[in-house]
């Protein structure tokens, strides 16, 4: 874990700042947590459920739509547990598809699973509506923590802070209108080495694709 005071003080000395007033220390941390939003998004891109993935898990009323949480920024995987107590992976609906599936009638049960799922706005809609007291579980990445004070931590994956640093010094340079051109070329290498190295953090067992058809009967009544 890599502390906010320092990750300031790091950018500081990489842009040759450290006594500088010109940069103050809030508007250093915007910088800061910005770079950190950056980081972020490459290893959202690099398999990100490995780095940040949690779950929401929640028990449905009548409704058809479900408040996704507050933190929340990329769906990963939406499952619905049966009565049998086993989890089954939904799928996605068109909006083409979403009349039929809003007609038919909600079925867990029998062995096939009729139900569809998809974000709008900062909600979760599913079709057709299910039974009440079903069991729904949602696999998301949630938005980064912002740094306030400087004992707020960012959790330091091999050093990927690194490009934190950089990426910070870099705006700082930028608004002094400074030559960034070193740390341009290193930000480069910074994020070359994440995308290279973060999408093997298992290496014992590579990714391989999912035939969802052998592991679930899926069917929707009415549509093909």
């Amino acid at each position: 874990m890599t502390t906010l005071a320092e990750l300031k003080l790091q950018a500081r000395q990489r842009a040759d700042m450290v006594k500088s007033k010109f940069i103050s220390d809030s508007e250093l941390t915007s910088y800061i947590n910005s770079a950190i939003a950056e980081l972020y998004d490459i290893l959202c891109e690099c398999y990100g459920e490995e780095y940040f993935v949690t779950e929401y898990e929640f028990v449905t009323t009548d409704a058809g739509n479900y408040e996704l949480p507050s933190d929340f920024y990329e769906l990963k995987r939406v499952d619905v547990k049966l009565d049998t107590q086993d989890w089954v992976t939904v799928s996605r609906f068109n909006l083409n598809e979403e009349t039929a599936l809003r007609s038919s009638t909600f079925v867990a049960w029998g062995g096939y699973l009729n139900i569809r799922y998809r974000i709008v706005g900062s909600s979760l809609k599913l079709a057709p509506i299910p039974s009440p007291g079903t069991t729904v579980r949602a696999l998301y990445v949630p938005l980064p923590v912002k740094l306030v004070d400087d004992a707020d931590t960012m959790q330091d994956f091999n050093y990927y802070s690194e490009l934190v640093i950089v990426i910070a010094a870099i705006k700082m340079l930028s608004k002094e209108e400074s030559d960034t051109a070193h740390l341009d070329a290193e930000r480069a290498q910074q994020i070359a080495r994440i995308q290279s190295k973060a999408q093997n953090r298992d290496a014992a067992n590579a990714e391989q694709i999912t035939d969802i058809y052998a592991t679930q009967y899926d069917y929707i009544k009415g549509v093909r």
